[in-house]
């Protein structure tokens, strides 16, 4: 027999004779069709012969895949054929316009949510002069590695459509890389649309401008970060300028579970994070620090009928409202949802600010005495409020309430031995207990606290506090 056609890896039909006539000219018939003369006498596949000679006929369900006689190897598949079984090897796009068809086009067969098209930058792109924003259609599934490129707008000025991607399906960015230049003068660098997901696993959204979420608009949809970095947007076109980092409108959900929100800014509310109404901000890992505000809420701006669960090593730190520590600006009496334990190494500065703009005194947690049963709320929050101290109300949640502080101070110059603040009610009536503070000490044993100078002195005793608004009070406590 002749040398066969490879159709598939590990298909082979025969075709041809020994004295080279036959099918040595075959060639694929049209819509797939590869018709193969047969010499009379010749063998059939199932090993019958027929005697009269003639033609077999194959019909070929292959799309386009085109098939190589010899050793050589076959054409790369489509990418329906691609997506047929489990993806291995991801599409690499290198223009705007070929990413922005891919993404905007139709499904291949096969995509869903378990098996999704994988793209993949090679290289730097940036937008034609008849260039639009990117779309990733409604249905779709894509993964796109950014590769270690950047995909920029390149815009200088705002326009009514000025977002770098529009998700109206669900992308999931993964890889090095930056998303950059958009100018918008409504929503976002990344706008979050019509049910869409945005899963962001890796890369950078940077300096992008908007009016409201500078990096991430999620107008219609769901965010998750769960790595990569949103840094240095801006909140500032137009006249709402809020969620320089990130915004979550009306019903919309945010998760963070890892990452870093970032030195971003809004020219009024929210510069990492803000949580529109109804919308839902959950956050169980990463980090939103160095983010400014210059209204209210340089961290995280949570307006009315929001919901904020925290739970996990989380970091919220660092942001500023002009020059003052603004890290979570709760709105009228709204509370922060425990969800989990919390492990936050540094306590997390918190106010609540009414609609008129007070700041406001009361509860500020729900399901804290449920998840830390025997922790001091003092330890994972704080007030960034003049005059206010986060203490434990009747039901063991947190709140806010007019304190002095009391300052523990064990007079040793060691890092091994640091000072110690508690917060004592004002106006609470009675004699307040002081919590124990068991500061170490290398080969000795801490047994409690003296009232006296001298080292004596226990029971209760009149100790001069310094309030947060700096007034000099005398309160009695009892030191155990």
């Amino acid at each position: 027999m002749g040398d066969g056609i490879v159709i598939d890896e590990g298909t082979v039909i025969d075709g041809g004779s020994d004295d080279g006539t036959g099918a040595a000219g075959d060639t694929q018939g049209e819509e797939g069709e590869l018709e193969i003369d047969m010499d009379e006498g010749e063998g059939l596949p199932d090993g019958e012969n027929d005697p009269k000679g003639g033609e077999l006929e194959l019909d070929l369900d292959l799309e386009g895949e085109r098939l190589e006689t010899g050793e050589e190897e076959l054409a790369p598949v489509t990418e329906a054929a691609m997506n047929a079984g489990t993806q291995t090897d991801p599409i690499v796009v290198t223009t705007w316009s070929d990413l922005k068809d891919k993404l905007s086009g139709n499904a291949p067969s096969g995509e869903s949510d378990q098996n999704p098209t994988h793209y993949q930058l090679g290289n730097d792109i940036q937008p034609g002069q008849d260039d639009t924003f990117i779309t990733v259609k409604s249905g779709r599934h894509i993964v796109l590695d950014l590769n270690g490129n950047t995909i920029d707008r390149g815009l200088t000025s705002a326009t009514s459509s000025g977002y770098v991607i529009r998700v109206n399906g669900n992308l999931t960015i993964t890889g090095d890389g930056t998303i950059t230049g958009g100018y918008n003068s409504a929503n976002g660098g990344v706008y979050v649309n019509n049910g869409g997901t945005f899963t962001m696993n890796g890369g950078t959204i940077s300096d992008n401008t908007a009016n409201c979420g500078g990096g991430v608009f999620v107008g219609d949809g769901t965010f998750i970060l769960d790595g990569g970095t949103i840094t240095g947007n801006h909140s500032t076109t137009n006249t709402t300028k809020n969620g320089g980092g990130v915004y979550v409108s009306r019903n919309c959900t945010f998760t963070m579970i890892s990452g870093t929100i970032s030195n971003n800014n809004a020219e009024k509310d929210g510069g990492g994070v803000y949580v529109n109404n109804v919308g839902t901000f959950s956050m169980t890992g990463g980090t939103i620090t160095g983010n400014r505000a210059t209204s209210t809420g340089g961290g995280v701006r949570l307006f009315s009928g929001t919901k904020f669960n925290l739970s996990g090593k989380v970091d919220i730190s660092g942001n500023t409202k002009g020059s003052d520590a603004s890290n979570v600006v709760l709105y009228d009496e709204k509370k922060i949802t425990v969800s989990g334990k919390l492990e936050n190494e540094k306590p997390i500065g918190v106010s609540n600010v009414s609609s008129s703009g007070a700041y406001l005194t009361g509860t500020f947690t729900s399901g804290f005495n449920l998840q830390m049963p025997d922790a001091d709320p003092a330890d994972y929050f704080e007030s960034e409020t003049d005059g206010l101290g986060v203490l434990q109300d009747e039901t063991m949640e947190a709140k806010l309430a007019q304190a002095s502080t009391i300052t523990f101070d064990n007079n040793r110059p060691s890092p091994d031995h640091k000072t110690k603040k508690q917060y004592v009610e004002n106006g609470g009536g009675g004699l307040p207990a002081l919590k124990p503070n068991a500061f170490t000490w290398r080969g000795h044993t801490f047994n409690g606290w003296n009232t006296e100078a001298d080292g004596t002195g226990t029971g209760k005793c009149t100790i001069w506090a310094i309030a947060n608004n700096g007034v000099r009070t005398s309160v009695k406590v009892t030191v155990k």
